[in-house]
């Protein structure tokens, strides 16, 4: 079905998140680092963020138990621990497909072609979707949310889903010049997914830093805000993936970084079915870190199990290629 965003979304609550670009990013190789938290550190803002985004994770839990009593009652319900659907089900809830719009910002707008921006698309629809490259690990499934180039303009004019603006915001100050890029072109919040694509991103908050009276600035890979669209420096898949999860309300797996599980609803990152974990380092693929003990207090795990570190929404390793049951049932229900 074609999504029209709800009252829920359109709250554009604005949570953000700055991933730093620490290395070239190639479709299954991403290593990033997310400063999702570095807004907190403002005390004067910090409580009215932190108000906000309490009243957002009540109204999505509301609307999680609704989805779930509706799914039990027609035989839809999906076990969050093994990701299989219960005997007496039938189908999978149905797709929500999300108009997007990409805004190409550059001095030559024309660099990224139409042929990149489907390409970036479509992986971006595997990665959601669990398939291909991303179908390899047990723990990922099928987010049921797609993503469509938009085909009309909000004034209703037809469109490819892509607008091309020459600027030299294509390196743009997070800090400094959000708002400025932004009116460079915006659709309708409330109606699309707006993708602002520049080459670089810097920024003025730590871990930028002042020193012998000149700024090293930190370059990002993008940021994000629930419900009101995300900025990146490039099409790597790993980074329009997580910040896609940020737009569709995603905590980070290590959010808090704390072992905390006396609730799996409202601890860490909400999500009961990815483990707790209060890592920011990277592992192997093949030997993740297990950087806490309490999986089994609440949640579905009756063993202790490593930290998610294939999960999109995670960072620090060469393999982003999972969102879970859990995972995948938030983001539907923000929408």
């Amino acid at each position: 079905m074609q999504i029209q965003f709800p009252p829920l979304m359109k709250n554009n609550v604005s949570i953000y998140c700055i991933l730093f670009l620490l290395s070239f990013f190639t479709k299954l190789d991403a290593q990033v680092i997310c400063g999702y938290d570095l807004g907190r550190t403002d005390s004067v803002k910090a409580k009215l963020f932190q108000a906000e985004e309490e009243k957002l994770n009540r109204a999505i839990q509301v609307q999680i138990a609704k989805d779930r009593s509706n799914r039990t009652a027609s035989g839809q319900i999906r076990s969050q621990s093994s990701g299989k659907l219960k005997a007496n089900s039938t189908t999978l809830p149905p797709t929500v497909y999300i108009p997007v719009v990409y805004h190409i910002i550059d001095a030559d707008p024309f660099s990224i072609t139409d042929a990149m921006v489907q390409a970036s698309l479509d992986d971006l629809n595997r990665a959601y979707a669990h398939q291909g490259a991303y179908s390899v690990d047990p723990l990922g499934e099928d987010t049921r949310i797609q993503f469509r180039l938009a085909q009309r303009t909000p004034t209703g004019e037809k469109s490819n889903g892509i607008n091309r603006i020459k600027s030299f915001y294509d390196s743009v100050d997070v800090d400094l010049e959000d708002a400025a890029l932004k009116s460079q072109i915006q659709w309708d919040p409330s109606r699309y997914a707006n993708i602002w694509v520049v080459k670089k991103i810097n920024g003025e908050i730590q871990p930028s830093r002042f020193e012998c009276g000149q700024w090293t600035r930190m370059a990002y890979g993008g940021y994000a805000s629930a419900g009101g669209g995300m900025v990146v420096a490039g099409l790597s898949t790993a980074v329009l993936a997580h910040e896609m999860g940020h737009y569709l309300s995603l905590l980070h797996t290590f959010q808090g970084t704390n072992c905390a599980n006396n609730d799996c609803s409202v601890d860490g990152d909400r999500i009961c079915d990815t483990p707790p974990d209060r890592s920011i380092l990277g592992s192997p693929c093949n030997n993740p870190e297990n950087s806490c003990g309490t999986d089994t207090l609440s949640g579905p795990f009756t063993v202790d199990v490593p930290d998610n570190i294939s999960n999109f929404m995670d960072y620090g390793t060469s393999c982003p290629t999972v969102f879970t049951p859990g995972q995948g049932e938030r983001m539907r229900a923000f929408l």
